[in-house]
């Protein structure tokens, strides 16, 4: 024996980051589940359990054997008692073995089981099985996020005040939704210079088979009419429109539906319509500045800009409007053109619809209906996403349009319509759902309809609060975007049947209503919210502040949505109780009138937010962790829309999930989610896209597993272990060879690493001994993976 002091350079270390590609699909419409994760990392098919059999009937005389291992040993005897007497042939009992037993033996479950991907909703009960969910919620909520708040971005129980407006055509939905801004006094109607400025996005193409139709962004009747067309000859492989032009239609012109626009035939009146020279291209953020000045800016030159393109047109008047003032009122129409007299739009303000949806009444007389479907059209919804839609009254300079393509504007100075849109906290009273069968007056400051929610389950978006224009400070009527309750008696209906199943009670408009506000994934644009700072006081800053921070007017607070005080303590919930009576409609009864408290806030005693979607990935897909700026939320048709909403969410590597669509630069800074790498858990936040993936499930990312090695190098020198303290060692040639007769050996067995105590840390075996002798060195190599 003999010991060998190791310095630093005797020992290497080597680590090795594998990051596997991990690619899962779970899907309810027909494709399964691929990708799952075996639990054991070494499978072998071939090693089966076997199992006793109770049914024998048609193995004739084996019926008495109740085993498989009968069957061997039976066989056995039949192979020795064969052999004594001369029959050889046992073929008949083989066959029965192997097609009775081993089809029928299952393969042992170490080898098949497989853990999948878990996505799921926050439950409406605390009880199993549903309790479960509800407690990976709030692990998440406050332990998680308060443990990696100052690592990971936006940590928080809310999500980023950073979104879209949504228009899009599909068969499930009615095409005449439009959001129109009531005017009293014609303040929407630029008195001479003006300029329209927005972000505009076109994500939609037309059926191959179908004509695109161009779709309108702003109309003010006999004024102005900015729309979105194909461009000429614009079209991918598929036929489907993939460029796109900005269509201005001024004065008497901006009667002409934009579908009937013969652009071989501009004479009057089709005199005043011009189009961009620059294209837009699909799934694209564009900036779009739109200006003119009247004779006392370029003598009556206008500009319609595209990025960085610009295109110029002339128009030799004072004004652009021709439409005198109607007394009774107008509007300015976005998302869709408005096709009907100009005298039918007050009745589109009259007595009930300003009742029921907190708007300004225009219409003077009693009636209480919309004007005649056979007098108005709206068929040019606008296909695309857009944001920062604002109406200036003056002429833009080149200047101008640059910053308003920046950042947001600080006050309304200068504005005649701004909308962002951004949340805010405020609207007037209104009818607003509280189950599908009943309504209440009341106004909403929430992002989602909080009743509808923690009472029945339901979903709904307060659009409301994200419409306001925050130039007039008045919010728009939502046309055939709002919920309609049902009448009729109807068995066995949940809230989520009302909502989804759309053409048979409310004709698409709770769904249309859920997808006009998106989050948005552009970043070329950086807003400022100091337009909310002026416009919100008091106690509605509250709706921007979280735990312990101060106001944050860019997120929008999930948390504390309903006062504790409204739940009633010590009450626990039990069916047949008279806590029933107390809470009157749940998920599962939603007919019955709503008590003075919301069911599923009190079974669970929980505020915050349900309109997430939490994912629990196993380690067994990752290894050590997620690796970040890998992780991928792939939604390839949300829940109701006909499969024309499609998202794609990742992560910015500092724990934040963003909405990733556009092929521009993401707002990698706009969080709708988090993803906790360490722990494999992801949670979407955002009501704005509610049931993704429910339908079909589809992540990818990479798994991060290190695996280290060590290696430590005991050199053996010529002139230690040349020798044994065992008196009853005896040395021997290392070989027989005549060369070798002169020399000693000695041979080794085993190598110990100790610590400074002579601890032994580390034990080495050869599998057979090393032969030394004295003029032999050589280097013994221990290697060590964990």
């Amino acid at each position: 024996m003999a010991f060998i002091e190791l310095t630093r350079d005797a020992f290497e270390n080597i680590s090795v980051s594998l990051r596997p590609k991990i690619h899962f699909i779970s899907s309810s419409i027909g494709e399964g589940v691929t990708g799952s994760e075996y639990v054991s990392p070494v499978r072998s098919k071939c090693i089966r359990n076997v199992e006793p059999h109770t049914d024998h009937a048609d193995y004739g005389p084996w019926a008495e054997i109740l085993s498989p291992a009968s069957y061997i040993t039976a066989v056995s005897e039949i192979a020795v008692s064969a052999s004594a007497t001369g029959e050889t042939d046992i073929g008949p009992f083989m066959a029965l073995y192997l097609d009775k037993i081993v089809p029928e033996a299952e393969t042992n479950i170490r080898f098949t089981k497989t853990l999948d991907i878990f996505r799921f909703d926050p439950s409406f009960r605390f009880e199993p099985p549903g309790g479960l969910n509800l407690t990976i919620k709030n692990n998440v909520r406050n332990i998680l996020m308060n443990h990696h708040k100052s690592v990971y971005q936006d940590c928080g129980f809310y999500y980023r005040n950073y979104n879209t407006v949504n228009f899009f055509t599909a068969s499930n939905l009615n095409d005449e939704a439009v959001l129109m801004y009531p005017d009293s006094t014609d303040k929407y109607i630029p008195p001479g210079p003006f300029g329209v400025t927005f972000w505009i996005n076109p994500r939609y193409q037309n059926d191959p088979t179908q004509y695109y139709n161009p779709g309108t962004i702003l109309h003010v009747s006999s004024s102005f009419c900015i729309s979105l067309i194909s461009g000429s000859g614009g079209v991918d492989h598929t036929g489907r429109a993939d460029r796109f032009k900005i269509m201005l239609q001024l004065s008497h012109s901006a009667d002409i539906p934009p579908s009937k626009v013969n652009f071989s035939n501009l004479a009057h009146p089709s005199d005043l319509i011009f189009t961009s020279s620059n294209y837009l291209l699909k799934n694209n953020w564009h900036h779009v500045g739109i200006t003119w000045g009247s004779q006392n800016n370029n003598n009556y030159t206008g500009s319609i800009s595209i990025d960085d393109g610009k295109t110029n047109f002339v128009v030799p008047s004072s004004s652009i409007s021709t439409n005198t003032h109607n007394p009774n009122g107008s509007a300015i129409f976005v998302g869709n053109y408005y096709d009907g007299f100009s005298g039918h739009i007050s009745k589109f303000f009259n007595k009930t619809v300003a009742a029921n949806e907190g708007l300004e009444q225009l219409d003077p007389t009693p009636a209480t209906s919309d004007p005649l479907t056979s007098e108005y059209d709206f068929k040019h919804m606008l296909n695309a996403e857009f944001h920062e839609l604002k109406i200036h009254n003056q002429f833009l300079s080149s200047s101008a349009i640059e910053s308003s393509k920046i950042s947001s504007p600080k006050s309304s100075t200068g504005l005649l319509f701004y909308l962002p849109p951004y949340f805010y906290p405020e609207t007037k009273k209104r009818n607003i759902l509280q189950t599908p069968f009943q309504t209440y007056h009341t106004s909403s400051n929430d992002p989602f309809n909080v009743a509808f929610s923690f009472g029945v389950g339901g979903k709904e978006i307060n659009v409301e609060n994200f419409v306001r224009d925050f130039a007039s400070k008045q919010n728009p009527r939502l046309f055939h975007m709002t919920a309609s309750t049902i009448d009729t008696t109807i068995q066995d209906i949940s809230a989520d049947d009302y909502v989804y199943s759309s053409t048979k009670y409310s004709s698409g408009s709770i769904l249309r209503r859920n997808f006009l506000i998106l989050p948005n994934d552009n970043g070329l644009f950086s807003p400022d919210y100091s337009i909310i700072k002026t416009q919100v006081t008091g106690t509605l800053t509250s709706s921007y502040i979280t735990s312990n921070e101060g106001i944050d007017y860019g997120i929008i607070k999930l948390e504390d949505l309903i006062p504790e005080s409204s739940l009633f303590p010590g009450l626990i919930h039990q069916t047949g109780s008279i806590l029933d009576e107390i809470m009157g409609s749940s998920p599962e009864n939603p007919g019955v009138v709503p008590g003075s408290v919301l069911t599923i806030a009190q079974r669970t005693r929980d505020t915050s937010s349900n309109e997430i979607v939490i994912y629990n990935i196993s380690n067994l897909y990752y290894g050590n962790r997620i690796n970040p700026t890998s992780f991928e939320i792939i939604e390839s048709g949300l829940t109701g829309s006909d499969g024309k909403l499609k998202f794609t969410i990742k992560d910015n590597g500092r724990g934040l999930l963003y909405r990733a669509d556009a092929e521009t630069k993401h707002a990698t800074w706009a969080g709708l989610g988090n993803i906790f790498y360490d722990e494999g858990i992801a949670i979407i936040k955002s009501p704005h896209i509610p049931y993704i993936n429910k339908d079909r499930t589809e992540l990818k990312f990479r798994g991060e597993h290190n695996i280290h090695s060590l290696t430590v190098n005991v050199p053996v020198a010529r002139h230690i272990l040349n020798s044994s303290s065992n008196p009853n060692f005896v040395t021997l040639p290392p070989s027989d060879n005549i060369s070798d007769s002169d020399l000693e050996s000695i041979k080794l067995t085993s190598v110990n690493i100790h610590d400074e105590n002579f601890n032994i840390i580390m034990k080495a075996n050869f599998a057979q001994p090393i032969i030394k002798t004295v003029e032999d060195e050589f280097v013994v190599r221990i290697k060590e993976d964990f």
